[in-house]
């Protein structure tokens, strides 16, 4: 829908935004919404063909978190779209409206306790190992499956509360961003803690791959507050404030940022897992391998002047190696050559002598010393 302002400037939907903020907008929104399905959609065929992915029970946390994420670019994020584009001004009685309230809540109350559960996970992996040990898969189907039904029941209440204003922003900011938060700062500060006790212990490998994959999870942590604060903040001081400073542009650019993390965890997992880089690296079509290798190529071209100079005295060193490689096969050739000619036939018989002097070694001895030749004193057995 669109529609013109006292100023003349053509505005969409019913956020009022100007052409240019909402073709950005979409656009955004459609990159992300294409970004997430593509790469979590790898993670599922990764988990499924590599049985060194499913043998770690860490990954079943993740596998299930990209599910959330999926289920975000899938549904949220074109619903949001389509909803920005129609005359949008909140709570409505849409079916479109209700069905994107729900999923987008289901969807990030899953994506961030996920993330609380696997930085739980972590701190009895790095603190208390011995009972990380000897849990089974079953506690990680069960915690998954708890996860699953607190989302869905997060997502119905959110509809019954998105009526009044003030306390859905408390419910929202309390149940997926305060709680979560506070348990995911508790849990790496006493990794941190056992970290810095533990490092003036011998080291063990156990230790250092579970705390390599902390810092992993960390990762995902930190980009998961940095996309979302900045959102959650503006709908604070909207709902809480008579500030009219936020603008629909910068609420549509904190939701893409919102929305992006559903999908920078396949980035991560490339990145910092390297059985997940494996299985990407497998996955991915020879095609764009070659669109890689082209790309590379051409940058290689087109590189600076000193980039170029360094480039031609690696070739000289290459061919430099190269000719003074086939010097000594020459010198091989000439020195099997006078071996060939000496007399090491005594009577009827050939000596033991010269077999091992035609032998493989001796000849590569006598490549390596060409001068030995002549020294080479063959007596009578």
């Amino acid at each position: 829908m669109a529609s013109n302002n006292s100023n003349g400037t053509q505005m969409f939907g019913g956020y009022g935004v100007s052409r240019p903020d909402f073709q950005i907008g979409v656009t955004l929104y459609t990159l992300i919404s294409f970004a997430s399905i593509v790469g979590n959609g790898l993670v599922f065929a990764a988990f499924s063909k590599s049985s060194k992915i499913r043998n770690s029970r860490t990954n079943y946390l993740i596998v299930s978190l990209s599910c959330a994420d999926v289920l975000a670019g899938s549904v949220a994020i074109p619903l949001y779209t389509y909803l920005m584009a129609i005359d949008f001004k909140g709570y409505n009685d849409s079916p479109a409206y209700f069905v994107y309230q729900f999923t987008d809540v289901f969807s990030i109350t899953a994506s961030v306790w996920h993330l609380a559960f696997i930085s739980l996970e972590r701190y009895f992996a790095i603190v208390w190992p011995v009972v990380h040990h000897i849990s089974n898969s079953t506690t990680y189907f069960i915690a998954i499956a708890v996860l699953w039904i607190v989302s869905v029941l997060s997502g119905g209440l959110s509809l019954e509360l998105y009526k009044y204003k003030m306390k859905y922003i408390i419910y929202n900011s309390a149940s997926l961003f305060g709680l979560p938060l506070v348990v995911i700062v508790s849990c790496y500060l006493f990794i941190l803690k056992t970290t810095i006790q533990r490092s003036y212990v011998t080291s063990r490998r156990n230790f250092e791959r579970e705390l390599k994959v902390s810092f992993t999870v960390f990762i995902l942590i930190a980009l998961f507050i940095i996309c979302w604060c900045p959102f959650y903040v503006i709908g604070i001081i909207s709902a809480g404030t008579d500030c009219d400073c936020i603008s629909m542009p910068m609420v549509i650019y904190f939701k893409a940022l919102h929305f992006a993390t559903t999908c920078v965890n396949p980035i991560v997992y490339a990145a910092r897992i390297p059985d997940f880089r494996t299985a990407f690296k497998k996955m991915l079509p020879k095609q764009i391998i070659s669109v890689i290798f082209c790309l590379l190529h051409k940058r290689s071209r087109d590189s600076p002047p000193n980039s170029r100079g360094r480039a031609s005295s690696t070739l000289s060193s290459t061919l430099q190696s190269a000719v003074d490689g086939s010097k000594r096969r020459a010198t091989l050739l000439e020195n099997k050559g006078a071996v060939d000619q000496l007399p090491v036939r005594l009577g009827t018989r050939d000596s033991p002598m010269a077999s091992s002097v035609t032998s493989n070694k001796c000849v590569t001895f006598l490549s390596e010393s060409p001068s030995s030749v002549s020294g080479v004193q063959l007596s009578k057995v």
